[in-house]
């Protein structure tokens, strides 16, 4: 019996609390509902602010525009009211003038200005004629100034090129009279002329120089306006043609190897060098180089012994090299033919890295 009591206090309760969750829930919605009217009466107050802002800033726009407009009309009327002003104030400084004009005018009495402009008309047509014979005379002038002008510089240019040329002959005929003066005597003596000797010639032209013998290094000069020649009083002269390291090349005949004498080639050598100072300044700055570079010191890629070797023979510059040819090196000082060929192209490789330093390729062919 208390058992079945219980169970309905407790159905009772279960009961009471179920309603009071249906009531919460209710509740809740209910308060969901207001929060979703709430939110939409905000926005619509949100958006009717808006529409009030836009509104004020349309009006307030509108009223900017109105004002600004009336003041753009304000300028202009201001504008043109300052402009009708200035045009009064120039009507006005015409007026004045013309009035100035006309009392000018009725002092020049114009009743006989007919008479004084025909005058004056016929005065000014006569000057004009004065003054086209003038201007015809003044171009004439000019025109016979002008050629004379033109010939004075003809002739002058004339005298000064026949100046220089006197002056350059001159030079040259010193030249060629002093080195004349020079002798060299004979390395030994002739068995029936005796003691003979040489004295070299300045040629005022260049000798040509033909293929077969420039094409191998040195190569010699082309288009040079002198050349040398080394005269024996035998009555036989040899022609110095001059090569790129300034060193006198010739063809020799066989009785002038048997009694050349000692010293010529340096000679040549020095009075090469001076010649070449004015025409081709640049081949005497590689010789001036080339006898600096000495083969100890210029660590070329060859053994030491092969240097040392080459100092026995008489080579201890670059320059002592590069002014023989590969058949020289052979024959002459007895060096194998490639080695020679080998010391020539590290030589000449070395000569061609100076000039591209020193201004570029030089070319003498």
């Amino acid at each position: 019996m208390l058992h079945a009591q219980l169970i309905d206090v407790y159905n009772a309760e279960a009961d009471s609390h179920n309603s009071l969750v249906d009531a919460a829930e209710n509740m809740q919605l209910d308060l969901g509902l207001k929060g979703k009217e709430i939110e939409e009466l905000q926005l619509e107050i949100e958006h009717l602010k808006r529409q009030q802002q836009d509104a004020i800033d349309d009006a307030t726009h509108d009223a900017n525009q109105r004002a600004d407009n009336a003041e753009r009309i304000s300028i202009e009327l201001e504008t043109k009211l300052n402009e009708m002003t200035a045009m009064v104030e120039l009507r006005n400084s015409q007026i004045s003038t013309l009035k100035s004009q006309y009392k000018e005018i009725m002092k020049l009495d114009p009743f006989n200005l007919e008479k004084r402009y025909n005058k004056a008309k016929s005065e000014r047509q006569e000057l004009r004629k004065q003054v086209a014979d003038l201007n015809q005379q003044l171009k004439k002038t000019i025109k016979d100034a002008s050629e004379a002008r033109v010939a004075f510089a003809n002739k002058k240019a004339e005298v000064t090129a026949l100046v220089n040329e006197n002056a350059k002959f001159a030079t040259l005929k010193k030249e060629m009279y002093g080195i004349t003066e020079r002798r060299f005597p004979a390395s030994k003596l002739h068995p029936t002329l005796g003691q003979i000797s040489f004295f070299p010639r300045l040629l005022a032209y260049g000798i040509s120089s033909p293929k077969e013998f420039n094409n191998e290094r040195p190569y010699i000069v082309s288009k040079l306006d002198f050349a040398y020649q080394f005269c024996c009083d035998m009555g036989y002269a040899i022609d110095i043609r001059i090569n790129e390291w300034l060193m006198p090349n010739f063809q020799p005949l066989a009785i002038f190897r048997e009694f050349q004498p000692e010293g010529w080639v340096e000679f040549f050598h020095e009075l090469i060098c001076k010649e070449m100072e004015s025409r081709r300044p640049e081949l005497v700055r590689r010789v001036e180089w080339a006898q600096e570079v000495m083969l100890a010191d210029a660590e070329l890629p060859f053994e030491p012994e092969f240097i040392d070797d080459l100092a026995t023979k008489g080579l201890h510059t670059l320059f002592d090299v590069v002014t023989r040819r590969h058949e020289q090196l052979v024959v002459e000082l007895g060096l194998e033919e490639t080695a020679a060929r080998r010391l020539l192209d590290v030589c000449y490789a070395r000569s061609d890295a100076w000039e591209k330093e020193n201004g570029g390729t030089i070319y003498v062919r």
